[in-house]
């Protein structure tokens, strides 16, 4: 991880938001921060399952999951709701665009759901990219997310190789070939936005 974080005071400053506010940025970061790993290894999973890797001897499978046993756990509060690019107003828009080129280095069409959360604030999303750029500029920043990335899929094929899987119908090829290319494209962007929302964090002010 860069010893580096986005000093976000004068952001949230600027654009006047209340410490209800950045208790709430807070929140989505945090999530961000602990569920982004999570994804990655399920997805790599996945991806192995597609593959038909070979498990290790004697990990059968086990009956699929019914719709209902997927419970919401209690406690959880609501994360900040995310804005839809395409209706949102032409600042928010901007914002969001130029945030999403910083960080792909350039117009990929792909507007990271991190930034969507902060929607409601285009006056902190337009400064929140100049507070980014010392800490996207240079090579520590992506070295981290390839580090994350290697990582995470050692320990998916770790996982892989005694988890029973569930008994669900191989699919097609071609479905199998769509299902891997979706796949694919998220793992390293998973990991450049979970070191970015965890530097992020460093910056919140304290007080």
């Amino acid at each position: 991880m860069p010893g580096h974080r986005a000093d976000l005071s004068q952001p949230i400053a600027e654009a006047s938001l209340s410490s209800s506010d950045v208790s709430d940025i807070d929140r989505v970061l945090d999530t961000y921060g602990r569920a982004n790993p999570m994804n990655l290894i399920g997805l790599k999973i996945i991806d192995l399952a597609l593959d038909a890797t070979p498990q290790g001897p004697g990990v059968n499978r086990v009956p699929a999951l019914k719709e209902s046993a997927l419970l919401k756990p209690q406690g959880l509060r609501d994360l900040l709701p995310m804005t839809d690019p395409l209706n949102a107003p032409a600042a928010t828009q901007s914002a969001l665009n130029s945030l999403a080129r910083q960080i792909h280095g350039g117009d990929t069409g792909v507007i990271p759901s991190l930034y969507r959360h902060f929607g409601g604030w285009p006056g902190f999303l337009e400064r929140l990219k100049p507070a980014l750029d010392p800490v996207l500029s240079g090579g520590t920043f992506e070295a981290a997310a390839q580090q994350m990335l290697s990582a995470g899929e050692a320990v998916a094929q770790s996982f892989y190789k005694t988890l029973p899987l569930q008994d669900l119908d191989t699919p097609d090829p071609s479905t199998t070939t769509a299902l891997k290319n979706l796949i694919n494209q998220f793992p390293p962007n998973i990991c450049r936005m979970t070191v970015l929302a965890t530097l992020l964090r460093r910056g919140l002010p304290t007080s």
